[in-house]
């Protein structure tokens, strides 16, 4: 008997169950995230007059090639690009999304819990993505970009998807696929290489993985798996490499993106928010809310608001 399809907000359980994570554990961050989906979509109705439903721009298109691992390739090119990730200091991935109206979110789950992140697509608030906010940067790079990865690849229908340290479902792979080429062009890699007079067949030592993994702004694992998938290591060679152990630092500054923060401070400003609201919204206290409001400048808060 086939297992029913698990897509909305109040599936986030039985789809833990299904994946082998304990949903008692995650209890408090799935009622948080929950608060802050709604939270999100109510702004939207109040100001937008309705709930952002972004739509992959890619399923207009149609991609021949004769591997899927290049059908991959291309698209993960075409999305690199057309959000501008390319150079030093450009691979904020949650922000890259967040310009893109999709619901971004960062809480800390909770410590030695085997998820790093999930993608859920709710009809009543659009496409999410949630990482671990106790992730470093470079880590919740990698994590939000193969989250993207299932968002743009595997909607035929949108299921809940895990990202999780170690299993590693077909899809997962074709999302982790997407991910590393996402985030590392082979043209800008192989600049890099020839520059550092590296060839293929060279050593790679851990000094060299971490230097490639400062410049692409990813962990070193996402690193090493895009050496691995252009072929300049072999898996018993990545199988070997003393890759660092993943480890949380604590809770982001902010779990909340930039859109919401502004859509909230619209909110407030029109006085759809009292102040307890606002640091509500906001997850923080009042006074710290009302530095932020008293920074916050509304010419144009007429023209509906939270657009990038």
């Amino acid at each position: 008997m086939s297992q029913p399809l698990l897509t909305r907000l109040s599936d986030l359980e039985p789809a833990m169950l299904q994946s082998g994570l304990s949903p008692e554990l995650f209890e408090a961050l799935l009622e948080r995230v929950r608060r802050f989906l709604a939270r999100y979509a109510d702004l939207e109705r109040e100001l937008l007059g309705g709930t952002q439903m972004t739509v992959p721009l890619h399923l207009l298109d149609e991609y021949e090639a004769d591997r899927p691992e290049d059908v991959v390739e291309r698209l993960a090119q075409r999305e690199r690009e057309r959000l501008g990730l390319s150079g030093i200091g450009e691979r904020d991935v949650m922000t890259a999304l967040d310009h893109e109206e999709l619901k971004v979110y960062l809480p800390a789950f909770p410590p030695g819990a085997d998820l790093l992140g999930f993608f859920v697509f709710d009809e009543t608030v659009g496409p999410a993505f949630v990482v671990d906010g106790r992730l470093p940067p470079m880590t919740a790079n990698a994590v939000f970009a193969q989250l993207y990865g299932h968002y743009l690849m595997d909607h035929d229908p949108y299921e809940i998807r895990f990202v999780r340290t170690e299993t590693r479902p077909a899809r997962s792979i074709r999302a982790r696929h997407f991910a590393v080429a996402f985030l590392i062009s082979p043209e800008e890699l192989g600049s890099y290489l020839r520059a550092a007079g590296w060839k293929p067949g060279g050593p790679v030592t851990p000094e060299f993985l971490a230097q490639l993994s400062v410049y692409f702004e990813v962990d070193v694992a996402t690193v090493a798996a895009r050496l691995l998938s252009l072929g300049l290591l072999t898996a018993d060679e990545v199988a070997h490499l003393e890759l660092p152990v993943l480890e949380a630092e604590g809770e982001a500054h902010m779990a909340v993106p930039d859109r919401f923060v502004r859509l909230a401070l619209e909110a407030h400003a029109r006085r759809l928010l009292t102040d307890e609201d606002l640091a509500r919204h906001l997850e923080t206290d009042v006074r710290s809310a009302l530095g932020l409001a008293s920074q916050f400048a509304g010419p144009d808060l007429d023209s509906g608001g939270g657009e990038s």
